[in-house]
């Protein structure tokens, strides 16, 4: 699995070039980030965040459930427009 060393080298810079520019900032990681240094670190620093964790098989087991989708067609809302959509085989 890929880790995040080094990854205060990169994120440093970033953040410190958009303190003063934006004020709504996000950060989104993937596992590699799911790191409670960078957590504390995007908190303090205002970001919201979201950091894709590592596959954990307890979970899904308890939330298989959640994870299948309708078989067939199923109607859904995208931007207030209702679409079909197909499940992809």
């Amino acid at each position: 699995m890929p880790c995040a060393d080094g990854w205060r080298n990169v994120l440093e810079p970033v953040v410190a070039r958009y303190r003063h520019q934006i004020r709504r900032r996000y950060f989104r990681g993937d596992a590699a980030f799911a790191n409670p240094d960078i957590y504390e670190f995007l908190q303090a620093e205002g970001y919201k965040y979201t950091i894709r964790l590592p596959a954990n098989s307890v979970l899904q087991d308890c939330i298989v459930w959640l994870l299948k989708r309708p078989v067939g067609l199923y109607r859904a809302r995208f931007f207030g427009h209702k679409v079909e959509l197909k499940r992809r085989r």
